[in-house]
């Protein structure tokens, strides 16, 4: 690409935008020739490739690109997410991964946490090294508290996910659709999960979250998994603060 239109002025700030362009389109091909044809790369450049792998499910690419920017730079925590994200259920790969992170101190980054976290949920069902991970983590966003709960409906763990999500509440923590679409997607596997559903719809209808498309399938469908009756998702009968209280309580 770039020896077609030679340039003296090369501009390391366009071109990475470039490349950047066709990663997140999926043109990987155009976005690698493109890099190797450029006479100078910086972070943002090996970043933005390695992210594009990642994105479009390119696992060998990703890590080989890794490796080749270890010659060159430091990762950024950006460039550790990505890659982690693509070690998938890939518990040994991601576990080097891992320790490469603590060596260069970017484990404390949210970013690689909340990576980890799945990553660890993903590879034969690691809830506990999940746990680990956010324990250590100094700052925890909801990005990583989600990221926990997520990770322990994946593992099957349903309990540990509403304890968590009771914890939030008791520390006046906020939360969004992704939380509650994860927490009911939990109860659909809880045998005890339909009383739950009961309290916690009508905390989903006293803080708006009713609206949400997503929010209300969800509950649809653990209504229907639990054997209750769909009907039941039109009617909110308790108080919404004794809801909530009676939410706490369950747990």
């Amino acid at each position: 690409m770039l020896p077609h239109n030679p340039n003296p002025d090369f501009d390391l700030f366009l071109i990475n935008h470039i490349v950047n362009l066709y990663a997140k389109c999926g043109s990987l091909d155009y976005a690698r020739q493109l890099f190797d044809e450029m006479p100078d790369r910086n972070i943002v450049s090996w970043t933005a490739l390695v992210s594009g792998y990642a994105q479009h499910g390119r696992p060998d690419g990703c890590f080989k690109v890794f490796r080749e920017m270890l010659v060159w730079h430091r990762p950024t925590e950006f460039a550790f997410a990505s890659v982690i994200s693509a070690c998938g259920g890939d518990g040994d790969c991601g576990r080097q991964v891992h320790a490469l992170a603590l060596k260069t101190s970017f484990d404390s980054c949210v970013f690689v946490g909340n990576a980890l976290i799945m990553m660890y949920c993903r590879s034969c069902g690691g809830a506990d090294e999940a746990w680990t991970v956010y324990e250590s983590m100094e700052f925890p966003n909801l990005d990583s508290r989600n990221s926990m709960i997520a990770g322990f409906q994946v593992c099957g763990c349903g309990n540990r996910a509403l304890e968590l999500f009771s914890q939030m509440h008791f520390s006046g923590i906020w939360f969004d659709r992704a939380t509650l679409v994860s927490i009911l997607s939990c109860l659909c596997e809880m045998g005890d999960g339909l009383e739950y559903c009961f309290g916690l719809q009508c905390l989903i209808i006293k803080t708006g979250f009713i609206s949400e498309i997503e929010v209300a399938t969800a509950m649809v469908k653990a209504y229907s998994s639990l054997g209750g009756e769909v009907s039941d998702c039109y009617n909110a009968k308790q108080d919404p603060e004794e809801a909530i209280l009676l939410f706490r309580l369950f747990l």
